[in-house]
Parts: C-alpha cells; structure tokens; sequence
C-alpha cells in the first residue's frame, strides 16, 4: 500500500518480501515485549499489595496486647485479602474448639462446623470446600500453628476458590497464618513470663515479709509468754506490783502484736482498692495531737518539739490515715534514731495545700535511698539498723494511702528528705477553702503533769505564744490570733 503501485496489495518487485517480512518481525518482537512489560507490570503492584499488606496486617499484629486484638486484626486484613468471611478458632480447657467469646465483627464467619475444625486441630492438615478431606463442608479450615504445636483452627468461607488456592494465593494465605501463630505464641509466651513474675514477686514479698515480721512477732511474743509463765508458776511469791508491771507488760506486747497485724491488714486493703477513704475537714492540730496521745509511752524521755504556723486551715483528709501516718513516721524516728533525740513536728503553708513534716536527728538516709523508703519491706543496710532510718513496711502503706487518696485540690504524698544530720518525713494535703474556716475556739491544752512518768514536754515554737501542752492532750492548740479566723 506504500509502494509502488500505491494503494494496492500487489508486488512489483520481489525484493519488498524482504521488507515485509523485516518488519512483521520487528513487529512481533515489539508486541510481545510489550506485553511482557505489561505482565511483569501487573505482577509488580500484585507483589507491593501482597507487601503492603503483609506488612501492615505484622505491625498491626505486633501491637496487639492480647490474643483477642490478635483475632480482630487476623480477621479484618484476611477478610481484605481474599473477600472471604472467616473465623478463627481456638480450643478449651478440654482440648474442644470453640467460637470466641465476645462480640463477632462484620467479617466474621458465625456458622463454621467445629466438628471440622476438630479433625483439623487434631491432625493437622487442611480440610473442607475444595480439598480431598471432607470436602461437603462449606468452609475451608486450615491449623494455624506455633513454634511447634497447632495453636488454633482458621475457617474460611471463600468466595471463590481460586482466590484462595492459586499458588500465590495460598502462599500469601500460608504467610498470613504463619503470622497469626506467632503473634499468638508471642503473647501467651508474654503472659506466661508475666505470670512467672507475679510468683517470683509474690514468693520474694512473702520471704521478705516473713523477714520483717519475725522479729517484731517474736519479741512481743516471748515477752507475753515469758510474763505469762512467770505469773502462773510464782503468782504467790510475786508482789502485787510486780503482777501489775507483768500484766501490763502483756497488755502493751499485745496491743503491739495488734498494730503490727492491722498494718499488713491495711497495706493489703490499699493494694487491693478496697479500703474507702473517709474524707472530711479535720483541725490539724487535733490530729497531731491524737497522735501523740497514742504514743505517749514510746515518747517517753524524748523532746518532741511541735510548730504550727499561727491561722493553720483545716485540712481535707480521712483523720484515721492520717494519724496512721504520723504515727508511723514516729515510730521509725524513735526506733532507728539515738535514744532521748529530739523530733520535730512542723507544718507549712503551700498555695492550696499544707506540708507536714516529721523531722529526727539521726545519722540521716543514704543518697540514692530515699524513693526505696516505700517499696515495701525495703530496709536500709542492716550494719545501720539501731541508728539508720529504715522505714520498710511501715512506710509503705502510708505511701499508698496518700496515693490512694487524692483530692480535687491537691494530692497528698508522702516524702523523705535526705539530711546529713537526721531524716525528714513530709506529708502533703490540701487546705480549707476560707469559708470552711468557722470562728471556733482553741480546745484546752490541759496542765502540765510532771510527777507522771509517762508525760512529755511539747515545746511550740515561738510564733505560737502557746503554753506548754503534755503528751496526755488529745488537742493541743494555740491561742487565736487577734481579729484573725482559724
């Protein structure tokens, strides 16, 4: 048609076969190149889909926290994958497949056979709609293995079978199971290590409880049994007063033992969450001294110095923890500090809270130490025991009941400060609104008793203008500032 004779099939000159037949060559050679382009084209962007979905169903499967977000990812991204509703499968205590609890997704499968899915865990092969066992099923049930066990049962009702089991196909649907399996073993290695820890943490607090509390069970208890069995094999040859001393002993070794139990009691509340906070507005000064009346016989022949700011607000807490508190606080001043050393009770003003501090003057807490003070059970180096603050268990559960009590205004915490001359506890709770502040009169600080042996002197700061109060004072209060409101 392009040469001569234009416009025509005919050939003038044999030479053009040549011709022709150079270029229908060329041509094919150009078509099928082309189409091999366009294949490898196509097969190229089937790759990055099966990539990019490989690896978004990995990462969302890396993220999952439990076997039930596992299912939910697996669920969804199969479903994308081969437009197929599917369910995966998993077997009871007894060894018996069940559906999952919970409720199904839109992509779920909700009529598999179990009985299928049964044969399948057990054995270990694949079965149902279009494999040579059970194929009346309507589904496709492939085992979904872990390391080196069948781990569960996938059930997939496909839409069309060659989406499933073309070769690139099933690869991809082996890729994704392999996944599944891991992401599943993964977890239940993660939750089989969590529960390990929990016994090992439950194992080391019993020994180290056990630890803390022999000697403290111990020595109330042979003093009670040795004053016990005095009194029932000397009663008649002992005086009145000295039955009274032993009997006493017993009351106060007791009552000892009993605070010792209520403590573990009440840490174990507070981790529970069980223990509910009675939260009022209480005078401050009305629980610091409660707190001093109930420790009145270990405060014997110690200064306790008490400052409280003039105008000290009410505070909003539940007074019983709080004089917990403090009461704990004393006691590990008194116990790991120099005998007849002096402690110190202040408090300060914050801009919406009140600071409480319990100060001695020990050898002070190591550098480093001061968070550890309220892990429980946790002590300082024993070679510093008699002398060193070591608050263990009884600082625990006044940490946890400041944390476990926050209030709308400020949060109560407990503190220790490191000082090169003693140790200092704070505790920290909000302060009254000014409209809680009532006008309302000091309560009397009662006489001072010097003939009782048990009696101490609290010696107020200077800013108080107060008079000297005892130990045996439920409230020890300080005269009103002149046109002031409490």
């Amino acid at each position: 048609m392009f040469l001569q004779p234009y416009y025509s099939f005919s050939v003038a000159d044999s030479q053009y076969l040549i011709t022709l037949s150079a270029m229908l060559a060329v041509g094919i050679v150009v078509s099928n190149l082309t189409a091999n382009v366009r294949s490898q084209a196509k097969v190229a962007a089937h790759r990055e889909r099966r990539a990019a979905a490989l690896y978004s169903m990995s990462r969302e499967l890396g993220s999952s926290q439990s076997e039930t977000d596992v299912v939910r990812v697996a669920v969804k991204h199969l479903y994308a994958e081969f437009s197929s509703r599917n369910v995966i499968l998993f077997p009871n205590g007894n060894g018996r497949m069940v559906f999952p609890a919970g409720k199904a997704l839109a992509e779920s499968l909700l009529g598999a056979d179990l009985s299928v899915a049964q044969w399948v865990f057990d054995h270990n092969e694949i079965a149902g709609q279009g494999t040579d066992t059970l194929p009346g099923a309507s589904a496709v049930y492939f085992p979904i293995h872990g390391d080196d066990q069948v781990l569960g049962v996938l059930a997939l009702l496909p839409v069309n079978l060659r989406r499933v089991f073309l070769p690139e196909q099933q690869k991809l649907l082996e890729t994704f199971l392999r996944q599944i399996g891991q992401a599943i073993g993964r977890i239940r290695f993660s939750e089989r290590a969590r529960s390990t820890q929990m016994q090992m943490e439950a194992e080391r607090l019993r020994n180290s409880l056990l630890s803390a509390i022999s000697h403290d069970l111990r020595t109330p208890l042979a003093t009670i049994i040795g004053s016990a069995s005095t009194i029932a094999h000397n009663q008649q040859k002992l005086a009145p007063q000295d039955l009274v001393e032993l009997g006493q002993g017993i009351v106060d070794e007791a009552e000892r033992m009993a605070n010792l139990v209520n403590n573990i009691l009440d840490m174990a509340k507070l981790e529970a969450g069980v223990l509910e906070l009675n939260k009022q507005w209480y005078p401050l000064e009305e629980i610091v001294g409660t707190a001093l009346t109930q420790l009145q016989a270990q405060l014997a022949g110690r200064p306790v110095t008490v400052k409280l700011p003039p105008g000290i607000p009410m505070v909003l807490a539940d007074s019983v923890m709080i004089e917990q508190v403090l009461i704990n606080l004393l006691e590990n001043a008194v116990r790991y500090t120099p005998e007849a050393s002096p402690l110190e009770i202040s408090a300060e003003f914050g801009d919406s809270s009140v600071e409480i501090a319990v100060a001695d003057r020990g050898p002070g807490i190591p550098r480093g130490m001061e968070e550890r003070l309220f892990e429980k059970f946790y002590q300082a180096a024993r070679k510093r025991r008699k002398a060193a603050s070591a608050w263990g268990s009884r600082s625990a559960a006044p940490s946890s009941k400041f944390t476990a009590a926050p209030s709308t205004r400020a949060t109560g915490r407990t503190a220790a400060r490191y000082s090169p001359s003693g140790c200092r506890g704070t505790s920290r709770r909000p302060k009254s609104n000014p409209r809680n502040n009532a006008q309302r009169k000091p309560a009397p600080c009662p006489k001072p008793t010097p003939s009782s042996s048990s009696s101490k002197t609290i010696r107020p700061s200077a800013a108080f203008c107060a008079p000297v109060c005892t130990a045996t004072a439920t409230r020890c209060s300080m005269p009103r500032p002149a046109g002031k409101a409490w």
